[in-house]
């Protein structure tokens, strides 16, 4: 299931405008926020490294696991303590 997941939301976000981060691009880019670029997010998506051009490793956390990786995906109903889940992820 996590693989369906995460290959679904990489295809939405490449081919569909709908998922795309205008507003917040906009608003980023104004002076006030200043230039640094480290983000934490819930998403599993990858729109802030697309959306902004960030390639540099650490630049963005995703909490809850990013579709590069679906086994760590967190679904909505998990927790870091399920008897399924591998020594390292509970252990961060």
């Amino acid at each position: 299931m996590r693989e369906t997941i995460a290959a679904s939301l990489r295809v939405a976000t490449e081919h569909c405008d709908f998922f795309r981060l205008r507003r917040f691009v906009r608003t980023l880019n104004q002076p006030q926020w200043g230039r640094v670029r480290n983000f934490l997010t819930t998403n599993w998506d990858r729109n802030l490294e697309v959306e902004l051009g960030m390639h540099a490793p650490g630049m963005v956390t995703h909490i809850h696991g990013d579709v590069g990786d679906p086994a760590c995906l967190y679904l909505p109903s998990e927790t870091s303590t399920e008897s399924y889940r591998a020594d390292w992820v509970t252990s961060t």
